[in-house]
C-alpha cells in the first residue's frame, strides 16, 4: 500500500520550538518508516475507522517524538514513568511488565502511547488497551525503533529546551512550565487541544473584549 509521506511542518507541529534542527531530517525519515508500519496489513482499515489522515500522521510524530525524547534523555517519558511508578507502584497502567526496561524502548510503552492518543485525539469511542489491532501494530513499530536504537543522533536544541535554571524568576519558570504543558509531545493531544478549545469558547463568548489578558 502506498503512504502518503509526512513532511516536515507535521513534525515541527510536536516540538517546542520552531526552526529546523540538524537532527530533525533523520526523525522525519524515521517518522514516515512508523507510519509506514503503522498502516501495514490488516491494521490500516481500523486506525481509518478512529483517525483522519492528519491524525495517523501526527500518531507517527508522537510516537517518534517518545523514541527521540529517549534518545535525547530530555526526561519527559521518564518522568512520566517515575511519577506513575510512584503512585500506583507499576511503571504503566494495563501492561504486563514482568519484562521491563526503564529507560530504554518497550513494547509496552508503544503500545500504552498508541492507546493513549487514540482515546484523545477522538471521544466519540472509547478504545480498549487490550485491541489485538494495537498490539499488532506495537510488534511492528517496535521493530522499526530497535533497529534505529544505537545510532539515533540526540537532539542538542530538544535537551537546551527542557533545561530551567534553579534561580530562574516567576517568569521564566512560568513559560517552562507552559513548555512542558502545551509544546511537549506527550501532552500535544490532550492539554494543548483542551487550551485551543478554552481560548475558541472564550473568543467566541467574549469576541475581542479590550479587557481580556493575553
Amino acid at each position: 500500500m502506498r503512504v502518503d509521506k509526512i513532511y516536515i511542518t507535521d513534525w515541527l507541529e510536536l516540538k517546542p520550538y520552531e526552526s529546523q534542527t540538524l537532527t530533525d531530517s533523520y526523525y522525519l525519515k524515521l517518522c514516515n518508516n512508523v507510519k509506514q508500519a503503522l498502516l501495514s496489513g490488516k491494521e490500516t482499515a481500523v486506525f481509518y475507522m478512529y483517525l483522519d489522515k492528519e491524525e495517523i500522521n501526527q500518531l507517527a510524530c508522537f510516537l517518534t517524538s517518545w523514541f527521540e525524547d529517549l534518545i535525547s534523555g530530555t526526561n519527559i517519558w521518564n518522568s512520566f514513568e517515575r511519577n506513575h511508578k510512584q503512585l500506583y507502584k507499576k511503571q504503566l497502567p494495563f501492561c504486563d511488565l514482568e519484562e521491563y526496561y526503564e529507560e530504554e524502548i518497550n513494547p509496552q510503552d508503544i503500545s500504552f502511547l498508541i492507546w493513549y492518543y487514540m482515546n484523545t485525539a477522538q471521544d466519540d469511542k472509547f478504545i480498549s488497551p487490550y485491541n489485538d489491532f494495537i498490539q499488532s501494530a506495537t510488534e511492528k513499530i517496535y521493530t522499526v525503533f530497535d533497529e534505529a536504537w544505537e545510532y539515533a543522533p540526540e537532539n542538542k536544541v530538544l535537551q537546551s529546551v527542557y533545561k530551567i535554571d534553579p534561580d530562574a524568576d516567576y517568569y521564566e519558570a512560568r513559560k517552562f512550565i507552559d513548555t512542558l504543558l502545551f509544546k511537549t509531545y506527550l501532552f500535544y493531544p490532550d492539554t494543548f487541544y483542551r487550551l485551543l478549545d478554552n481560548e475558541t469558547d472564550i473568543i467566541d463568548e467574549y469576541g475581542e473584549d479590550v479587557n481580556l489578558v493575553n
